[in-house]
This record gives structure tokens, sequence and C-alpha cells, in this order.
């Protein structure tokens, strides 16, 4: 199983050149490459081709659709109840506009980098950067020539980086939480495009953390590194001044959405953080259980015949998949299994999750970790946390950051990332008691 299929591997800083514009030339090569999975489709048989016409339709009319087509007959899925019981009804969690869905998931496929190619390049204008050097916050660390993820990013690590839209509201703030399996990026590697928009739709400052990484630096490292994060957001301005913030909201993706629900855990145990400011969390594409035991890592692999499921995770079976992404998890925690269930590693078997702040809970209905969240979903209910919990709707992992529409000449821009990420906004600026954001396309995305 490649490594760059289990999770996005890191990526050098691109340009942030705009996107061209969709033309007559694209449109014609897209009909080729798409039409041709329609007649491959055909090939397959009248019913398997009506099937898929029936679904393809639907979806361009923005019908959600059923999460699987391969369910056992008539057995009720645990999954879907809960999405089903907690899953937002909002009007906009739905297919925008299938035609881009089905190119991207050809590009995703195409570009055999588990989705690294298609990943967004440009950085939000309006939005400064600021460096906080290593020793600051943070420990200063290096990446273990040879080790996974050595050739990726900087090569002092430790730094931190504000991100800070013009405007800002300064007492109010975002502490972000890479994702990567613990492993891969950095805040100025792969990740600025999401920052700075993160920053300019929450009008927010948002404070990204280059925590320890495996292999070399294992839990609990990445942890205190996201702790310490969290009390230095909490008590400083983007300009290192003393300056206490009114409210404080840790958001991460993929592994980093994991973390980023350990971070809360942590900070409601310890005290080493002031929680009253800590007013909510939100985790996309969350890998909240690491010991892969989530269901949809088989009802969500990927399918070729129907192009349903996750095509970041699609070179190989599901089991190959649930043991690749075992194999990179047990890195985190020194290679120990029992450290897996430990509830600052997998925040899904916390004892409880009461006292925990509001959270937003998104994912894809497509992604394999899908039920890793609906999980967590039950559990926050369960224990009375308010949770509000999106699926959209033929989303793959992490598709927050390909809202450029996974590059290539995608004939629009990919809608559910842009709202998305406008949900978190709206999510944090309610919390905070300021009013919420337009739902319209970023100037960068025009």
């Amino acid at each position: 199983m490649s490594l760059q299929r289990a999770l996005k591997m890191g990526t050098v800083p691109r340009s942030t050149s705009k996107q061209s514009e969709w033309d007559a030339d694209d449109d014609e090569e897209y009909e080729e490459e798409v039409g041709d999975e329609e007649n491959e489709e055909e090939d397959a048989g009248p019913a398997a081709y009506k099937a898929y016409m029936r679904e393809k339709q639907a979806r361009s009319a923005g019908t959600q659709l059923p999460s699987s087509n391969r369910k056992s007959g008539g057995t009720s899925d645990p999954m879907e109840e809960v999405i089903s019981r907690l899953g937002s009804k909002a009007e906009d969690i739905r297919v925008h506009d299938a035609k881009v869905v089905d190119y991207c998931v050809k590009r995703l496929l195409d570009t055999a980098d588990g989705g690294e190619a298609c990943l967004d390049q440009g950085i939000e204008p309006g939005v400064a950067f600021h460096t906080v050097p290593p020793g600051s916050v943070l420990p200063a660390w290096r990446k273990v020539q040879g080790e996974w993820g050595d050739d990726f990013g900087p090569k002092e690590r430790g730094f931190c980086e504000w991100a800070v839209p013009e405007g800002a509201e300064e007492t109010c703030r975002v502490l972000f939480i890479t994702g990567g399996v613990n492993i891969y990026y950095s805040p100025a590697d792969g990740y600025r495009p999401l920052s700075s928009r993160l920053a300019q739709c929450s009008g927010m400052p948002v404070f990204v953390p280059d925590f320890r990484k495996a292999p070399s630096q294992q839990y609990p490292k990445a942890l205190e590194d996201c702790l310490a994060a969290l009390e230095y957001a909490a008590g400083h301005n983007h300009k290192g001044e003393a300056s206490p913030a009114t409210h404080v909201f840790v958001v991460g993706d993929s592994s980093g959405g994991g973390l980023a629900m350990a971070t809360l855990l942590a900070a409601r145990d310890s005290g080493a953080v002031d929680f009253s400011v800590v007013a909510g969390g939100v985790s996309v594409s969350g890998w909240l259980d690491q010991t892969s035991s989530s269901s949809s890592y088989e009802s969500r692999k990927f399918n070729k015949r129907d192009k349903s499921g996750d095509p970041i995770f699609c070179c190989g079976s599901a089991k190959e998949e649930r043991e690749g992404t075992m194999e990179m998890a047990l890195t985190y925690v020194g290679g120990d299994k029992a450290k897996l269930r430990d509830p600052l590693v997998s925040p899904l078997f916390a004892e409880t999750l009461a006292g925990l702040p509001p959270l937003l809970l998104q994912c894809g209905n497509a992604e394999v970790v899908l039920a890793d969240t609906t999980r967590f979903a039950d559990r926050c209910h369960e224990d009375g946390v308010q949770v509000t919990l999106e699926v959209w709707p033929r989303m793959w992992h992490d598709w927050i950051m390909y809202t450029e529409g996974c590059g290539g000449s995608a004939p629009h821009l990919l809608r559910e990332g842009e709202l998305a990420l406008d949900h978190i906004a709206n999510f944090v600026r309610q919390i905070a008691g300021l009013h919420p954001v337009e739902y319209v396309v970023s100037p960068q995305c025009l």
C-alpha cells in the first residue's frame, strides 16, 4: 500500500497565482474524460448503467444520495442512524455541482499521489503571516534524516505562525492543528491556503503550531505542544504581546481533528489553560479512532464501478487501507498498540466527553473515516455536549483543502469546500457574539 494513499503527504509551498478560467477547450477536454467513464459504465451492462445514470441524475438535481450502495439487505446501519438523528439539515449541505465533483474525483484518482497535486495553492488576499520562532512557544526540533517526512518542509522546526486578516477581532482567536497523520506538514508547508481562508472568513487571527511529529517525536510530544500553543494563543496576540483572549477556538483537520479533540480533553482535565475562554472546537474529517475500527473503512472504500467512496483511499483493499492507517498510528505511539485506545490518542475512547465546549463536527459522506465522526458525535450527544454534525454528500477526506476545484481546469470551484469553511466561520462567530459571514465565494476564488 502506498504511504501517500493512506493520507496526504507534505508539499513544498506553492505559488499564489489564481486558477485559470474554464474555457471551451477545457470543457471539451472534460467531456472527453468524463464521457469515457460513462462509456465504461455502459459496457458494464444495462442494469448497472441505468443505476449509474439514476445516481448521476440525482446528484445533478442536488439530491442527497444514500451513503453506500453496498449495504447488506435490510440491516440497519448505526452510522446512518446517527446521521439521520443528529446530522444538520442545512439547505446548503448538498451536492452543488455534480460536474465539479465528478471532475475532482477523476483528478484525485488520476494524480495517483493521494490528492497531493490537487490541493489548494492560492493564499487569501488581505491575510498577513507572522512567524513565532522556535523556542518561543514550542521547543526547537528537527526531522531525523531518512525518516518519513524528512524531505518535506523546513529543516529547523518548532516555529508557529499567525495568519491575521485585515480588521481582525483581536481578542477572538483560532488555534488550528494541521493534519498529516502526525508525521507530515508544517504551518507554511501545504497549509497556508487553508489557514488564510479560515482567517479571512472567520475574521479572527489563526495560530498554527509546528508541533513535534513522528516517527522520532512520539506521543505525547505533539499533544504537549498543542497544549502549549493553546495556552499561548489564550494569552498573547500576534505581536507577541500579553493580551488575554475572550474566546479561543480549537480547530483541526484529519489527524489534526483528532488532536484538536484530544487537546480539548487534556485542557479540560489538566488545568494548564484557563478553560473558561476555550469557547468551542471543530473537527473536519477527524481521525478520532486510531485503532481504525470504524465500519466506514469498508462501506466507504472507493468503488470503481459506481464511483462511490473515498478517492483519497483507493489503492488497496479495505483491509490494506485499514492496515496502512494502523501502521502510521503505531508510528505515532512508538509501536505500542495498547496506547491507540488512550483517549488522548483516540478521543472516541474517552471515559466521558462531558464538560467540553460546543463542537462542530464536519465530515464527507464518502470518506473512510466517516464513522469516526458519527460515533464521536453520538458520544457527545450522550454525554451532554452541544454538538453540530455536518455530513456533506459525496465529499472525500479533507475536502476543505480542495476549494479551488482540485487543480487542473475544473469548470467551477468546489462550492462544498467554500461553504464548509463558511459554516466553521459562522459557528465560531456566533459563539463569540459576532455577526455572521455571508455565504459568498471569497475574492481569491473568483
